[in-house]
């Protein structure tokens, strides 16, 4: 990879899509990202969506129960947890339970852990930070300016001499596979995705407007009939749903390895002996598999304790 840039940058732009991280591309414990296409984690094929329902489903036929809608205004802690939740339609319930498994990305953490600074050894010789938020926009366009060979997934770099994450990478996801583009004249769904440092400037509204036109421009040397093929394109509808999207899709972390294993890892434990976190920023190595494998963790703490 060091001889030649131009591979160098197709493995990082595969760490890109696979993992979490930002930093340490080349370590030992990376090559767990580059094989994940081997392991088949790269891609669902009736999508992600087919996995949750199919979770749903299970819970529910196992006695559990599936709420949505709802908006959680209170977690009483103790032996006990009560949570008390209000529906769509105003009217409030309350849900029991002897343990709670709270993502980590949840905009309400407050209500489970207060925010008084505690000190914690782990996060000074583990500390992790968020460095960069997705910024997709979605385009309708005519199928036939995407060349016939095109992966449903491309990452297109700019430079292979620039740094990826400055601005040099816009990872293309295409709404149609290989065996479904039947009509040229057929319009598909296209998806251009970049990542911006976790800063307020480049986030702002205008800027993000400036970085959308930037995306559809550096796009035209991949595919130069871009432009005239675009069928719809609407830059306010994409910047509302990447802003909805920073509280559900899971950001670009650094993080400094462990001093022994060299793997990365938060503890799923609180300070309450009941309350339990899963997400994907325990388990930054792991890449796409990590926020499955930390709630995995987390589950089996609480069938431990029944055991």
């Amino acid at each position: 990879m060091s001889r030649n840039a131009s591979f160098q940058k197709v493995m990082e732009a595969q760490h890109v899509l696979l993992s979490f991280r930002t930093n340490n591309q080349n370590s030992f414990f990376s090559n767990y990202q580059y094989c994940a296409p081997l392991r088949g984690a790269y891609s669902f094929t009736r999508g992600k969506q087919a996995l949750f329902d199919a979770l749903i489903k299970k819970i529910e036929s196992s006695g559990g129960q599936y709420i949505k809608h709802c908006e959680v205004l209170a977690i009483k802690k103790g032996k006990v947890i009560d949570v008390t939740t209000m529906d769509k339609n105003g009217v409030a319930s309350k849900v029991e339970a002897e343990n709670l498994i709270v993502s980590t990305k949840w905009q309400n953490m407050r209500l489970v852990i207060e925010r008084k600074k505690k000190f914690s050894f782990g996060d000074f010789i583990r500390p992790t930070k968020v460095t960069h938020y997705s910024f997709t926009i979605h385009l309708g366009i005519n199928s036939q300016c995407i060349p016939e060979k095109m992966a449903r997934h491309v990452a297109v770099i700019s430079d292979i001499h620039k740094d990826i994450y400055n601005d040099n990478l816009i990872i293309l996801e295409s709404g149609a596979s290989e065996n479904d583009k039947v009509a040229a004249a057929s319009k598909i769904p296209l998806s251009a995705t970049v990542f911006l440092a976790d800063t307020q400037d480049i986030f702002a509204r205008d800027n993000l407007h400036q970085t959308a036109n930037s995306i559809i421009e550096r796009l035209e040397y991949f595919l130069p009939f871009l432009k005239e093929n675009i069928e719809f394109l609407d830059i306010e509808e994409s910047i509302n749903i990447s802003q909805k999207q920073r509280d559900v899709v899971n950001p670009k972390y650094q993080i400094r390895n462990a001093f022994f294993t060299g793997l990365a890892a938060k503890d799923n434990k609180t300070r309450f002996g009941n309350i339990y976190l899963n997400g994907a920023s325990l388990l930054t190595d792991a890449g796409l598999e990590g926020e499955i494998i930390s709630g995995m963790n987390a589950a089996a703490r609480v069938s431990a304790k029944r055991k």
